[in-house]
């Protein structure tokens, strides 16, 4: 697990729930916010298992 820079969007939720307790997923991003903004495609794989597994659990 590694500690990254939020996405905007939880800035909401944070603000109308203080304490609320979150997680973001997603493919690692190189350069967010820039014109050569990419993920890195072999970061896709464990997301998709992640999230598979995530659902199943929910289920």
């Amino acid at each position: 697990m590694v500690a990254m820079h939020f996405v905007l969007e939880a800035g909401f939720f944070v603000q109308h729930y203080p304490g609320i307790q979150m997680a973001s997923i997603g493919p690692r991003i190189v350069e967010p916010h820039s014109t050569s903004e990419r993920i890195e495609l072999s970061t896709i794989e464990d997301i998709w298992k992640v999230l598979n597994e995530l659902l199943k659990r929910l289920a």
